[in-house]
């Protein structure tokens, strides 16, 4: 087996000296003309709101949403000093504000926004679900080698998201696509 690597390493090595032949430059040239075609066209299409309300409507079962956490953090190495900002914390008046601060302070984000339950560890994410929205965490939640000093901001649970809350952007660059997508297959189909 290391014999037959070895020599499929120097043909590959001698292949690479060589350079690309013709045949695969022409054919890396039309992967990427396709690929602008197909963003050309894309942008092409103009969505109507109305259209997208539709989309969704007839669509729901794609917009599940797991529960979900918004969370401002404050990550640190060291136990100690995790739970001497924890205490600082709990003196605030104003506890976002004041872990923006220190997350500011230590070149950190502070607020992360909105996580998905499958973005944590199971225990982890039960611990911080189980508080109450609006609420600092009682102690330090340790991830692999990092204490995370955690303020649950607020907290969904899982379901289908209702229209007013997605993207319509992004919604409306699935629909292009999808339409694109039919649009190429409709050209291959020519061709």
């Amino acid at each position: 087996m290391t014999r037959e690597k070895k020599i499929r390493g120097k043909r590959n090595k001698e292949k690479m000296k060589k350079g690309l032949s013709a045949e695969q430059i022409r054919n890396i040239k039309g992967s990427i003309a396709v690929q602008a075609m197909f963003v050309k066209k894309a942008r092409s299409f103009k969505i109507s709101d109305k259209e997208a309300k539709a989309f969704y409507e007839k669509n729901k079962s794609k917009f599940k949403m797991p529960e979900s956490v918004e969370l401002a953090t404050i990550a640190t190495k060291d136990k100690k000093e995790a739970q001497k900002i924890l205490k600082k914390l709990k003196k605030s008046k104003d506890i976002p504000s004041a872990i923006m601060k220190i997350a500011k302070e230590k070149k950190q984000r502070g607020y992360l926004g909105w996580i998905p339950e499958d973005s944590f560890p199971k225990d982890v994410f039960k611990k911080i679900y189980s508080a109450k929205a609006n609420s600092l965490i009682k102690e330090p939640i340790k991830v692999q080698d990092t204490y995370n000093i955690v303020y649950l901001v607020n907290k969904k649970k899982a379901g289908i998201a209702k229209y007013k809350e997605i993207n319509k952007d992004i919604l409306k660059m699935q629909i292009a696509k999808q339409k694109t997508n039919l649009w190429l297959k409709s050209k291959l189909e020519e061709l």
